[in-house]
């Protein structure tokens, strides 16, 4: 929920500062955030002890403590001064509210439901660091005048608002907060969210009183268009008015007054056509509706018209005004006489009418024998159907494709023939391409096919649609798509943003397991974090079989800034262990990475623990060379990687080495482990597992690069 308990006594002042960092729920996805938020507060502890860090506090804080340090003003009334100009932010009067720090999305009183959108609406579909970013910008605007001088972001977020709110996606949002089963309701937070949209975008509330008001926005993306707002009230719930978008027959025909029965009409905002229905015989619906085309050009089909007939020198179409659909129907047309005595065919057939002179003087309609339930006969077609010297393109052919005379590609859709001048398109519109896959000429997602045309060239499906080849694909047999991101293909390949590289070992899941099976393991449990890693012994030395994955910065202060994960991704940690400096891996203070901690008595000694949990260490690179003291290369490394030699690598020791590299690189090539060693100022050994039947060797490296840590029982 967001509460924090304290539990605070004999404080010199009764005011606390509060820094909270974790994730959080969010509103809009319905899901914990991905990344980490840290936020603030600013509470009296003498008139709660529970405290909701939030939003509200976060925006409030800098604020209160510029008017109690800057203007002598008391905590309280600085609270409530800064609640007041941050919910102004959103247009929402906060003057009898609780403070922020007692407000909660699990509330049900009207501010919670405020908090609640004023959490939403600062979300929106933003990431973690930029709300981050928009939290911190608005809160050194608001700092010394409480205003937030950045009218183009308000906008945007009003302009979110509105969407949201037309998408349905507020809806979407309360179930998302009612999932979570924090109390047994939900606030009103809607009507904070609509009545901020409403205000920046000029509308006003919506109220009974403005019920069927139609206006148009006076800022926002929506100011000068077509588009247009009308209050309502909404079925679901009486007394509940809304603004929403206006069809175009609601913003056309706006404050107009009945017309005489079939009068037209031009919308007052698209141009459309409409037409004055008296009796509403059409529509069902007695005034305004849209006209027809044909009364577009003949008026509305009134009482006065009644069995008059018109003609359309167009298509040379015959209408009546027919009283008992009040419209105008068509009654006569070429297609019955040209027709009419031609025999039965079969589908697709075609042929050209007798009549001279309908569509364009001195020309002749194409027909097309139609097997479609509507049509079970002769219909008027396309003259591409009789000039193409295809078959008549019908539903039952839609979906085909062929090869005219000209040897152009057409293809069938709508009972129209269109050409076609996509190479994909004509070398794979006889396969289907599904995320699933399965069954004659039916394939999936990734899959690759030899083109119908081009039949040494292949084509991919990704997404349900067939692309061509990109570069890679071909050799790899497979195809590399967004639904593919992360598969890796025969352990050797790894598709990573829509294309092939090779695979490390990274790519593989977290619960991947690199050692030895044949091989008996100990452990080692590290009581600083309660991880428990496997342990070898190799030449008599017992050593961790995995790499160190140990990081606390409060405990170990000299780890802050000097150790990472591969990529900044913490779940690449928990695969590969952490990169350490040296003086990281040494546990000393990074200033010694271009100096000598040797010189100082006692800050080095061996056995020297650094990094490494009591009772172990980090080895010397004497120690190492007796580790691996007639072990081969191969029979240290574990098998997993596309490099051939680590790919044929035994692990035949149970050293399990994994060729993480370091932070500059050599990922999937080498890996590198620290030694207590030092060369000189700048450089120590480490202990290198490289791909050579040499084993391990001994390289100088910088103390600032990344490495692996592998200890050594004391």
């Amino acid at each position: 929920k967001g509460e924090f308990k304290i539990n605070a006594r004999m404080l010199v002042s009764q005011y606390v500062m509060l820094e909270a960092t974790g994730y959080y729920r969010n509103e809009v996805t319905g899901a914990n955030s991905n990344s980490e938020l840290t936020l603030f507060a600013i509470t009296d502890v003498n008139q709660r002890n529970i405290v909701n860090v939030n939003l509200l506090t976060h925006l409030e804080y800098e604020r209160v403590v510029y008017l109690v340090t800057q203007k002598k003003m008391k905590v309280n009334a600085a609270k409530k001064q800064a609640q007041k100009e941050v919910f102004g932010l959103l247009d929402i009067d906060a003057t009898d509210f609780s403070n922020s720090e007692d407000l909660n999305i699990a509330g049900s009183s009207s501010e919670d439901g405020a908090l609640l959108a004023f959490s939403l609406l600062f979300q929106g579909d933003r990431t973690v660091a930029q709300l981050t970013e928009l939290l911190t910008k608005i809160a050194t605007d608001m700092e010394k005048d409480g205003t937030w001088d950045d009218a183009a972001t308000k906008m945007t977020i009003a302009e979110w608002a509105a969407d949201a709110d037309s998408s349905g996606r507020l809806e979407t949002i309360r179930n998302n907060v009612k999932a979570w089963g924090l109390s047994s309701m939900v606030p009103n937070f809607e009507q904070h969210v609509r009545h901020f949209w409403n205000t920046e975008y000029g509308l006003g509330d919506c109220t009974a009183d403005s019920a069927g008001l139609v206006k148009a926005a006076t800022a926002g993306k929506r100011k000068g268009s077509k588009t247009r707002y009308i209050c309502k009230e909404m079925g679901e719930l009486t007394g509940d008015y809304r603004w929403v978008v206006a069809s175009d027959i609601e913003k056309d025909t706006y404050k107009w007054k009945d017309g005489t029965d079939g009068a037209l009409k031009t919308g007052d905002v698209t141009g459309k056509k409409y037409v004055f229905d008296k009796l509403g015989s059409f529509s069902g619906t007695a005034g305004w509706r849209v006209a027809e085309s044909i009364e577009q050009q003949y008026g509305g089909c009134v009482e006065a018209l009644y069995d008059s007939i018109r003609t359309d020198k167009v298509y040379a179409y015959y209408y009546t005004c027919k009283k008992s659909t009040h419209t105008w129907v068509r009654e006569v047309n070429y297609l019955i006489i040209d027709t009419q005595y031609w025999p039965d065919s079969t589908d697709g057939k075609v042929k050209w009418g007798d009549s001279i002179g309908v569509a364009t003087p001195g020309t002749r309609i194409c027909y097309v024998w139609d097997e479609a339930k509507e049509y079970n006969g002769w219909r008027t077609g396309n003259a591409s159907d009789c000039n193409l010297g295809l078959l008549g393109c019908t539903a039952k052919r839609g979906g085909e494709m062929r090869k005219a005379a000209s040897g152009r590609y057409y293809s069938c859709s709508n009972n129209n023939w269109t050409e076609i001048t996509d190479d994909v398109y004509i070398n794979t519109y006889l396969y289907r391409c599904t995320i699933d896959g399965e069954g004659d000429k039916v394939f999936k997602e990734g899959d690759l096919v030899y083109g119908i045309e081009k039949t040494k060239t292949r084509y991919a499906c990704e997404n349900e649609k067939w692309r061509a080849t990109k570069t890679g694909e071909e050799q790899a047999g497979k195809a590399c798509t967004a639904k593919l991101q992360g598969f890796i293909l025969r352990d050797t390949l790894t598709c990573d943003a829509n294309n092939w590289r090779q695979t490390i070992f990274y790519d593989y899941p977290v619960d991947k397991d690199w050692t030895n099976p044949d091989l008996t393991y100990g452990t080692l449990k590290d009581d600083r974090d309660g991880r428990v890693y496997k342990t070898i012994k190799i030449n008599g030395i017992t050593v961790m079989a995995e790499n160190l994955k140990y990081v606390n910065e409060v405990d170990n202060p000299y780890l802050k800034g000097q150790s990472w994960c591969y990529q900044g991704d913490t779940t690449n940690c928990l695969k590969g262990g952490r990169y350490y400096t040296w003086t990281a891996a040494m546990n000393i203070d990074s200033k010694w990475q271009n100096g000598s901690p040797y010189a100082v008595d006692g800050l080095i000694s061996i056995p020297h623990q650094g990094v490494c949990p009591t009772g172990w260490h980090i080895p010397t690179s004497s120690e190492w060379g007796a580790l691996f003291n007639g072990v081969s290369a191969s029979d240290q490394q574990a098998v997993g990687n596309v490099n051939e030699r680590w790919y044929k690598a035994t692990n035949a020791s149970g050293f399990s080495a994994l060729p993480a590299g370091y932070s500059g690189g050599y990922i999937g090539e080498y890996a590198f482990f620290w030694s207590t060693t030092e060369n000189n100022y700048g450089y120590a050994n480490t202990a290198v597992n490289v791909m050579c039947v040499d084993g391990s060797i001994s390289f100088l490296h910088y103390k600032s690069n990344g490495h692996s840590v592998r200890c050594f029982q004391d």
